[in-house]
């Protein structure tokens, strides 16, 4: 019997208005020959979870429905303000020096939920960030230093998948991040239930 995995994360969507001045601030600051990350690509992962049997997705989606409604998360702001390379893993990236401690809460209780789904986690300090380019050699350091404010209103979960045109990364499942009422958590906390996304 054929098993389908899956390549699976949770992360931050970034808005489009972002997208486009994060594009337009690159294309500025960085040299014009080196292949950048698509900017539909663009997001703050929250936590990877890597190949998943496709078995296993109601389950991890009900998990991270029952984790959010008791969190009761509100949204918050993140503020993008440098820029970073990781040899190790040929990333230049942007990011925030300091965040909220909501972000810290959300990224530690989705890692807990994987590890008792029995997904391995990296052991490194979490750095939220966004991919601009991925490159084996150094980039020069910008002279302007990134300057965005993102707003966390939702949680999605995407699936990466390989095509010809190189990576696309497809929602599978969103959690809006507002806050709960009383009553909302008194009957469940339907305004954090899981809601599925068409593909694009």
């Amino acid at each position: 019997m054929m098993v389908t995995i899956m390549r699976l994360f949770f992360a931050l969507p970034v808005d489009i208005e972002n997208k486009l001045a994060i594009e337009h601030w690159r294309n500025r600051v960085f040299p014009p020959d080196i292949r950048p990350v698509p900017i539909d690509n663009f997001h703050i992962t929250l936590n990877f979870l890597g190949e998943v049997k496709a078995s296993s997705l109601d389950r991890l989606c009900e998990g991270a429905t029952e984790l959010l409604a008791r969190l009761s998360l509100k949204r918050f702001r993140i503020e993008i303000d440098q820029c970073a390379y990781w040899s190790g893993s040929g990333i230049l990236w942007i990011g925030p020096e300091q965040w909220p401690d909501e972000l810290d809460q959300l990224q530690r209780k989705l890692a807990s939920l994987a590890h008792t789904l029995g997904v391995a986690q990296s052991k490194r300090p979490y750095q939220p960030h966004i991919t601009l380019f991925r490159s084996k050699a150094a980039l020069p350091k910008p002279l302007l230093e990134p300057s965005f404010t993102l707003e966390a209103d939702e949680v999605v979960l995407f699936e990466s998948i390989q095509k010809k045109q190189g990576v696309q990364y497809e929602c599978i499942e969103h959690w809006t991040l507002s806050g709960q009422t009383d009553i909302d958590k008194r009957f469940g906390a339907q305004s954090l239930k899981r809601r599925r996304r068409p593909s694009v």
